[in-house]
């Protein structure tokens, strides 16, 4: 006769209130269309970052970013994300939410 075993149901230690507290924290989290723009800015920042797009000029315009990234003390990657994605989102965050 195959013996029966009981699965233990109670919470299995740190990972599992790990997993609680995230989602009571994304429970109460402000919805986004609540959010200012940097807000929303700071909160799509979070997570994996991957290749998104690779992005064509001229000789002049890869010099302009390459002084403009210089003089502002950032890397290229910094200096155009602080300037694309406020506007982006200034623009198409809220309808990116209604989707």
């Amino acid at each position: 006769m195959a013996q029966i075993k009981k699965r233990n149901t109670a919470s299995s230690g740190r990972g599992q209130r790990e997993a609680e507290e995230a989602f009571i924290a994304a429970a109460e989290a402000p919805s986004v269309e609540s959010l200012s723009v940097e807000q929303r800015v700071s909160k799509r920042a979070e997570g994996r970052y991957f290749g998104l797009i690779s992005y064509r000029g001229t000789e002049e315009q890869k010099a302009l970013i390459d002084f403009a990234a210089k003089e502002a003390g950032l890397s290229k990657q910094k200096l155009i994300e602080e300037i694309l994605m406020p506007e982006l989102e200034k623009r198409y965050g809220e309808k990116f939410e209604q989707r």
